[in-house]
């Protein structure tokens, strides 16, 4: 009881069921929502984003700004405008909202040039070349949207302030209304009489990276939910890392091709997604089986195709073949458990609805040499996870992997059973498991013992990011 056996997430997750679960106690707004748990929350602001009532950070805070949008929204469709969102209210938004995201073709990729990743309109553009500014062009067939993305080198906190003050000095008629720059993010807004413009950056290191926006105010009032959805979708990337477009020479005029992992086909709609990494030299990925069960159709983000060789129920392991030949960097398995109190880093792509198809980082340590009822099969760490993380290795000092990330408790489930909110309850499998798992299925996985040579977390994730992939399914 408490358990949430892997959650697998999909896009705008269906937070619908978590809205159901928790008992409301009081009619004030502000005590029903914090007894929601903070995915709930971010999924009420991902749908109106998506209905174009929310234009601020899908953080899972629901402040006056997302009661507003709630009211907004209620109001106009007919709801008494109480800002209390109920079950069957949230279930007509989130549908109204993820009809918005197919209908747009809202993909999100990785820019190379920039070091970012962020989230693409396709229903409107495609690929406009590049600019001369680390960055690439997109655009409308009559250019009335415009993106463009940029990286920026010898920048620090002033240099960004003073450009984001004076960035549109030179442009007849254009008004700056908005700057704001807090913790290392950029945000400016304005426009002139035709058109309004947003820009997006972060600071990282002496690089300032982001995205612009132009767009014709005709078009603002029905767009207005893919201008927010791109702000919130906005990431940091390696430079020079796989990009959203690929070389090819065959197209003729110099313009990079558009690669889109993540789009759709027709009518097919990933309906969950967790993480796996690569155990051997034929491509061979190991995620949680819970995260392909019932799988139409399963994706490996930027690969291809994949096809479950074996799945195990009961130690929730799935072993995947990724269709075609493909060379694939195989992670290398820890030849010793955990030790209790050893730092970890887990990696996945969590909540992918907020946070796009990002590789994700997260540190904490071995809590417990046990999983929950004494589990020997699994440990306890404080690594944060989340719904997508499922799956996905959890890495020692030395880039061993040392575990599978699998479960995480539900904090609100056990604190209405018991009235304590447990804290860091995240659960990993054991690699003396994924061993013999994978040994049983006459997998020549490469292994090593502890040779105490500890490396700094950026170079662990480096090694990590070659052999961590995004698991999408689909529906049935």
């Amino acid at each position: 009881m408490g358990l949430i056996a892997g959650e697998r997430t999909g896009r705008m997750a269906a937070g619908v069921a978590l809205l159901a679960a928790v008992a409301v106690a009081s009619p004030a707004y502000a005590g029903y929502y914090d007894t929601l748990p903070e995915e709930a929350r971010r999924n009420i602001q991902d749908y109106l984003v998506w209905t174009g009532h929310y234009d601020a950070p899908i953080d899972g805070s629901i402040g006056p700004q997302t009661i507003s949008a709630i009211q907004a929204w209620q109001a106009e469709h007919g709801h008494a405008a109480d800002g209390i969102l109920a079950v069957l209210e949230a279930e007509a938004m989130g549908e109204a909202a993820r009809e918005a995201y197919r209908r747009a073709q809202f993909t999100i990729g990785t820019d190379g040039d920039a070091g970012l990743t962020y989230g693409l309109p396709y229903a409107l553009v495609t690929v406009d070349g590049d600019n001369g500014w680390n960055g690439l062009n997109f655009a409308d067939a009559e250019k009335r949207l415009r993106i463009s993305s940029f990286r920026m080198d010898e920048m620090d906190a002033e240099k960004v302030e003073l450009f984001g003050q004076h960035v549109f000095d030179d442009v007849p008629g254009f008004e700056t209304t908005t700057v704001r720059f807090d913790n290392g993010n950029l945000t400016v807004r304005g426009g002139d009489d035709t058109e309004i413009m947003r820009l997006d950056a972060k600071l990282f290191g002496d690089q300032l990276r982001g995205i612009f926006v132009w767009m014709d105010r005709a078009l603002v009032e029905k767009n207005r939910h893919l201008l927010a959805a791109m702000t919130n979708s906005l990431q940091l990337a390696p430079v020079e890392s796989q990009s959203l477009f690929a070389s090819n020479a065959d197209d003729g005029d110099g313009i990079r091709a558009i690669s889109l992992p993540n789009a759709p086909s027709d009518g097919e709609f990933p309906n969950g997604s967790g993480t796996g990494f690569v155990v051997d030299a034929n491509g061979s990925i190991l995620t949680n089986a819970h995260v392909v069960s019932g799988c139409g159709r399963i994706e490996v983000t930027g690969v291809g195709d994949a096809a479950i060789m074996v799945a195990d129920d009961s130690l929730d392991l799935a072993l995947l073949k990724v269709e075609g030949a493909h060379s694939l960097k195989p992670a290398t398995i820890a030849l010793d458990d955990p030790m209790l109190g050893e730092d970890v880093f887990a990696f996945g792509y969590p909540l992918p609805q907020a946070l796009g198809s990002e590789l994700g980082f997260s540190r904490g340590s071995v809590s417990s040499m046990v999983g929950l009822r004494s589990e020997p099969t699994q440990f306890r760490m404080t690594a944060s996870v989340q719904p997508g993380n499922s799956g996905g290795p959890l890495v020692d000092e030395e880039g061993r992997v040392i575990g599978m990330v699998t479960a995480k408790l539900d904090a609100m489930a056990v604190a209405n059973a018991t009235g304590d909110i447990p804290q860091s309850m995240n659960f990993a499998i054991r690699s003396s498991v994924l061993r013999d798992w994978l040994s049983a299925q006459d997998i020549a996985f490469d292994a090593a013992d502890r040779q105490d040579a500890y490396k700094r977390a950026s170079a662990v994730a480096r090694t990590a990011a070659g052999y961590t992939h995004q698991i999408v399914c689909y529906e049935e």
